[in-house]
């Protein structure tokens, strides 16, 4: 027996373990012509696709990993396969913010992009979004839907839901947002609460704090305020005060015109009404924790003082993380019309409603 296997190096094995480390840190990803790249600040590389980048979170799709939503100041590096578009902000403030579309190679705090054999250097800190001209239509968007149910048996039954569906889509300078709520319920076999209301606005970013909401739709459907149909179109200035990863302020202002059909009126009153208006809104966005958001969204419309003198909403949520895209949300609802029309028999309606609603949500 010669012995000689057991006279190897000791040392070989950790050379050879220093020389793959060494590798691994200095690694860098193959032209890729299909996926994108990330590198975190941990050194950890992703392959996936680029999705959006908007709020300072980047939204990247990793086949094993699935859908990741990652702080933008995790980002160290960021590589696209393909041609994707940039909302930068201009340097001088009185100007709009630029659009540039290329293949995008970041490195820490520089930004390059490449179209057509020529390349454009940015800094990163003017980055405001980013989104992908070569992606699917059905990328841009994203959606959630919450549902409630609220039921009690015993002294008195009531049976009760409500439904809230919500899509937005994001591209480099607008966004277009859909959202549907509406509420439903009973009491000892009674209808006491059946509303709709269907709302749209679209916003074109001027630069990373103001924009212009081109048009801002809604159409409710409320019996029990007398309201058979409303339809309102308006359009609006915004500027946000205050913009970072955890929170987003916002602030609006515009003209409007509504029109409202009701159930019934008292004898002598035309059943449609049409008046302007002028509108106001604040919005109040905020992440607590990684886990905890809440949310106040609150609007205001001054109208004809003789068919409700002035409407307001305020709608604030809490939502917690319970897994994955589930969401748990506690809503409080304050909707007023002062001075609502009064029903065939005088009788107004009340001018203030309140909702408390608990509910979860998924994104989709």
């Amino acid at each position: 027996m010669s012995g000689v296997s057991l006279a190897a190096d000791p040392v070989a094995p950790q050379n050879a373990y220093l020389e793959n480390k060494k590798s691994w840190a200095s690694f860098e990803p193959p032209g890729d012509d299909k996926y994108d790249w990330v590198q975190l600040f941990s050194k950890e590389w992703l392959k996936g696709e680029i999705i959006t980048l908007y709020s300072f979170v980047l939204e990247f799709d990793s086949d094993e990993l699935g859908l990741l939503k990652l702080d933008w100041d995790e980002v160290r590096q960021l590589r696209s396969a393909g041609h994707v578009g940039l909302q930068l902000e201009n340097i001088d403030d009185e100007q709009d913010n630029i659009v540039d579309v290329g293949k995008l190679v970041l490195f820490e705090n520089q930004a390059l992009l490449i179209n057509q054999g020529y390349t454009k250097s940015y800094a990163r800190t003017r980055i405001i979004s980013i989104a992908g001209p070569g992606y699917s239509e059905l990328e841009l968007w994203k959606a959630d839907i919450a549902f409630g149910v609220n039921l009690q048996r015993g002294n008195s039954d009531l049976v009760g839901a409500n439904l809230r569906l919500s899509s937005i889509r994001r591209t480099t300078s607008s966004i277009l947002r859909l959202d549907y709520h509406g509420n439903y319920s009973r009491a000892e076999g009674v209808q006491i609460t059946n509303n709709n209301r269907l709302r749209s606005n679209y916003d074109l970013y001027r630069n990373a704090r103001s924009f212009w909401r081109i048009y801002d739709a809604e159409i409710l459907q409320d019996e029990f305020k007398n309201i058979d149909g409303q339809f309102s179109l308006a359009t609006s200035f915004g500027y946000k005060p205050i913009r970072n990863k955890k929170t987003d302020l916002e602030l609006t202002g515009g003209i409007g015109n509504q029109v409202t059909r009701y159930v019934s009126v008292e004898p002598g009153e035309s059943i449609k009404n049409t008046s302007p208006f002028i509108t106001m809104g604040i919005k109040y966005d905020t992440e607590f924790n990684n886990w905890v958001d809440f949310l106040i969204d609150y609007s205001l419309q001054l109208v004809d003082q003789a068919k409700g003198q002035n409407t307001h909403l305020f709608v604030t949520t809490l939502s917690t993380d319970i897994t994955g895209d589930l969401e748990l949300e506690i809503t409080f609802v304050w909707d007023r019309v002062k001075n609502p029309q009064p029903d065939e028999n005088g009788i107004p309606p009340k001018e203030d409603d309140y909702k408390l609603i608990f509910g979860i949500s998924f994104e989709i």
